[in-house]
């Protein structure tokens, strides 16, 4: 027996014989998500999955008895994935006509439709687990033969004009110093475009001749490039009104859950709220709302995308901006 058969023995012996509710499904997990050795952003969605997971084998149980079944990886077939699809798909649906599934899994947050574009997200990293699972020999076949994987789809990016940018950073925010702060570390980011994550940790180090310098999270692991951009007037006016704050902090941060809402009050106060068309990711229909409605910490990182595209038209040059890999369609 060669020492793939063997290790593939074991783990199959392993998963078998210690076989309990839910432990096929977290046992090969904790293993995937260690042989892959994601980053923190990463790994935090494979969780949101895995929480989906086992809310599916509540649905199962609730919904056709079978009080003991688990989510077995080793008989996961087209079906499976059938029918693993329709309940998240559906699963504000299910957990209203099934309670328990929510009793039995507190941790949910709230549930809501969700559409194509979410549903592909989510399957590829089904998909990876189980690519993963077939590579390393633990399941004898792929189990996304014949399998229809869902379809991106995405209207055009919103975002708001570099007047848009200056008429925020000007507005009178006086009688509102939070919201003022908020609204420079707003702006600032529309300047250098890091994702979220990134401007949380920017440290005041990381300010490096006239540019800011970080290596994006989200990739560090599979690719650790480091991003240079360099600091325009306005960028570096608001570091510098902030370079004496205590700590080594760039900007004087609150949490991104507070960020997100201030950012759509600050719009509101500057005028920005004229009306948007906004693609519908569940139903697939247009709408018209306003910008500031739908401002969020990404809005900037799409602002400084777009308006830099707009003047060079060079995908790789955005690229080497904003972290994301050479050529990518994002």
């Amino acid at each position: 027996m060669n020492i793939g058969s063997s290790e593939r023995v074991v783990n199959i012996i392993l998963l078998v014989v210690n076989r309990r509710d839910g432990f096929l499904i977290d046992e090969l997990y904790d293993q995937f998500l260690s042989a892959r050795n994601f980053g923190e952003g990463r790994k935090r969605h494979y969780e949101v999955l895995r929480r989906m997971i086992h809310r599916y084998q509540s649905y199962i149980r609730c919904s056709t008895g079978r009080k003991r079944y688990v989510f077995d990886a080793l008989k996961v077939d087209k079906d499976v994935l059938d029918s693993l699809y329709d309940y998240i798909e559906n699963e504000f649906e299910y957990v209203e006509k099934y309670p328990k599934i929510l009793t039995d899994n507190p941790e949910a947050r709230e549930i809501r439709p969700r559409g194509e574009n979410y549903m592909s997200g989510i399957f590829k990293e089904v998909r990876a687990f189980f690519n993963w699972a077939y590579k390393t020999k633990i399941i004898d076949s792929f189990p996304f033969e014949g399998f229809e994987m869902p379809s991106e789809r995405y209207g055009s990016p919103i975002y708001i004009t570099l007047d848009d940018v200056q008429k925020i950073y000007t507005a009178d925010l006086s009688d509102f110093p939070l919201l003022a702060i908020q609204r420079d570390i707003f702006v600032f980011q529309c300047n250098v475009g890091c994702r979220i994550g990134d401007l949380l940790r920017l440290k005041k180090r990381d300010v490096i001749n006239g540019a800011v310098e970080y290596i994006p999270t989200k990739t560090i692991k599979e690719r650790a490039k480091t991003v240079v951009v360099p600091l325009n007037a306005i960028a570096m006016s608001i570091v510098e009104k902030y370079k004496d704050v205590p700590g080594d902090q760039l900007l004087p941060f609150i949490s991104s859950q507070n960020y997100n809402e201030n950012i759509k009050t600050i719009l509101e106060k500057a005028g920005i709220i004229y009306l948007v068309t906004k693609l519908d990711s569940v139903s697939r229909t247009e709408s018209k709302v306003p910008i500031n409605e739908i401002a969020s910490s990404h809005m900037a990182r799409r602002t400084f995308i777009g308006n830099i595209y707009k003047l060079v038209k060079d995908p790789n040059l955005v690229s080497a901006l904003t972290g994301h890999a050479e050529g990518s369609r994002a």
